[in-house]
């Protein structure tokens, strides 16, 4: 049932991600400015929080329909802050008659203290800008876990992780 309703989440974000348009370089100069003018309007920038930062996290998690979904997910905010804007690409593997099918959503991301598990747990929250739609990760020194609503980590061993590479 658990495990039932994981996949119903990462469904969830691939129904969200499917009206998205075309998918940039997460590295070049346009996506950097965008990224620095997003976080910007949404959290104002302050001298006292340090540099702006981008950390970017990749990884193949499982998928039903496919072989994989390719994650790279760009969290931008400053450094000494919690709080951030963030890009998704996600890539499902061979998930279109043999085709990949790439997908990008973007919004705001907050962090909270404390999962299912842990009360000291370091959770990331990422709010999709045009639906609302709240997805979680644990965030694990050099990466993330993706957790269920309930703030859980898949009972499976399926590996939902994706690591920092940047």
């Amino acid at each position: 049932m658990k495990n039932t309703l994981f996949t119903l989440a990462v469904t969830a974000l691939f129904c969200v991600a499917c009206g998205s348009g075309e998918v940039q370089d997460a590295g070049s100069a346009s996506v950097q400015e965008e990224r620095l003018e997003a976080l910007n309007a949404k959290f104002p920038i302050k001298d006292d929080l340090g540099p702006v930062e981008t950390r970017v996290f990749e990884g193949v998690v499982p998928c039903a329909d496919c072989p994989g979904i390719k994650y790279e997910l760009a969290l931008t905010s400053q450094k000494h802050s919690g709080d951030g804007v963030y890009s998704l690409s996600m890539t499902y593997l061979e998930a279109d008659r043999g085709k990949d099918a790439q997908f990008k959503s973007a919004g705001t991301w907050t962090t909270q203290r404390g999962d299912a598990v842990d009360p000291d747990a370091t959770v990331y929250e990422l709010t999709e800008e045009s639906t609302g739609y709240k997805t979680y990760f644990l965030y694990e020194k050099d990466s993330l876990t993706m957790l269920g609503n309930d703030l859980k980590k898949a009972e499976s061993d399926l590996n939902y992780t994706i690591m920092l590479v940047k």
